[in-house]
């Protein structure tokens, strides 16, 4: 019986993850490229092919340093998540941030739960 009640406990944890506005792992983003403009920062990625999620969008951050942190929002298929910049889905996903004034591209992050990464790491356009 307490068996039972275990793998009860560890499927109800699980679902319970299925949260509105999950972030993608970076390791989980590919085919990331940009192109960095005075105003605007263009992204391209691919995320995994999943049956019961998908990428809205990137939610945002511009720090007083000036540093930017993006995080790519991963949402399941039957959710509304709100994002700061919308993706234009397709093969691969492109979004548009709109800058107020020009960002040095060694301080653009990609991040998730456990990691930052420079956006300069990854291929430009």
């Amino acid at each position: 019986m307490n068996k039972y009640l275990l793998m009860v406990c560890v499927f109800l944890w699980g679902c319970s993850m299925e949260v509105n506005g999950m972030v993608y792992s970076i390791s989980d983003v590919s085919n990331i490229k940009y192109e960095m403009s005075q105003n605007q920062l263009e992204l391209e990625y691919q995320i995994p092919l999943e049956t019961l999620y998908y990428s809205p969008g990137i939610n945002y951050i511009l720090s007083n340093d000036g540093e930017l942190e993006i995080e790519v929002v991963r949402c399941g298929i039957k959710e509304e998540c709100d994002v700061a910049a919308k993706a234009e889905q397709g093969d691969v996903n492109t979004v548009v941030i709109k800058l107020s004034e020009p960002i040095d591209i060694n301080k653009v992050l990609i991040k998730d739960s456990k990691e930052k990464v420079k956006l300069s790491e990854f291929a430009g356009s």
